[in-house]
């Protein structure tokens, strides 16, 4: 199925295939966002990378098939982490979300990333009356918290909604654009930027780390012999200090029971051109099924619906 995120960029970075032993510090299994987040962070702080993906593409799977909205705002769920885990966990849970944006814009801004970010409001809403009290107390849950959401009953959506949540200063961007940008941050090798160590004017040079990317590189297993960590592919090993897994699915499964965990849910996402009649804001609804909505910079600068439909 193809992917309107993988068909924007023509002339991708291509990876090579791992076909030889090698140590680093840091070993990650996956080129999707996370992987490739950690990756740029830890090169950042002089740590030597090696980023192993099975795909052909970097960030061609989760991160290539999500409407790409940038927020903390996921579904009704912060009365639930009160209710369940306290106001401390939902605090950290909101507040670490929240933190995440502004690292991302920060990023973006920092390595002059070019990913159509772009700061948008967000809003859960309802039409079904059932769904409106829960909205109300959603909205009661958060605000407890320290964070002005704000319930309201006028959106910017072309129909009437019986009530929504509203997330202020969320964000859109275009997720690969952004995976790529951060791809080249970890294997460009320039030195980090001068930090200041202490008051005095002594200043600290802080190398950056080396960062490489391997694609067509399936891994098959992780074991641990004394201080290090062996990652064994199909045709090469990595021997690492370190190892982050980055993958959708952790296929270590050491009495996880991960597998016990999963089930299936199907979504699919269409772009629409309907014109001039464009709405701001990122939307979902809080029942069943969910439709996603929110616009995107398509060719020769049209602003197209992605439309999100999911249910599990």
């Amino acid at each position: 199925m193809s992917s309107f995120w993988l068909d924007s960029i023509k002339n991708k970075t291509k990876f090579n295939k791992l076909e030889n032993d090698i140590s680093t510090d840091v070993c990650i299994i996956g080129a999707g966002i996370f992987g490739l987040t950690c990756g740029y962070y830890l090169t950042k702080q002089g740590y030597n990378v090696v980023i192993l993906e099975k795909e052909s593409d970097i960030a061609s799977k989760t991160t290539g098939h999500t409407t790409a909205k940038i927020t903390s705002q996921h579904n009704l769920i912060y009365k639930y982490l009160i209710d369940s885990l306290g106001v401390s966990m939902a605090k950290k849970y909101l507040y670490a979300n929240q933190n995440a944006i502004e690292n991302i814009a920060k990023i973006i801004e920092e390595e002059k990333i070019d990913c159509d970010f772009e700061r948008q409001n967000n809003y859960i809403y309802t039409n079904n009356s059932d769904e409106l009290e829960k909205i109300k107390l959603e909205n009661e849950a958060v605000n407890s918290l320290g964070f002005e959401s704000e319930f309201i009953t006028s959106t910017p959506l072309p129909f009437g909604v019986l009530g929504a949540i509203k997330f202020p200063n969320q964000a859109e961007f275009n997720p690969i654009k952004y995976a790529y940008g951060l791809a080249d941050c970890i294997t460009s090798m320039v030195s980090n930027s001068s930090s200041n160590v202490s008051s005095t004017t002594s200043i600290l040079k802080i190398a950056k780390g080396t960062g490489k990317i391997y694609t067509n590189t399936l891994v098959q297993n992780i074991k641990k012999e004394n201080d290090e960590f062996i990652t064994s592919c199909k045709d090469s090993v990595v021997n690492s200090k370190y190892v982050i897994l980055a993958s959708h699915y952790p296929f270590i499964d050491r009495l996880g029971y991960y597998f016990l965990k999963m089930y299936q849910s199907t979504s699919y996402v269409i772009a629409i051109d309907i014109g001039d009649k464009t709405f701001d804001g990122m939307y979902i609804n809080s029942e069943q099924p969910t439709f996603s909505y929110r616009f995107v910079n398509g060719p020769n600068g049209k602003r197209l619906l992605l439309v999100g439909r999911c249910r599990s």
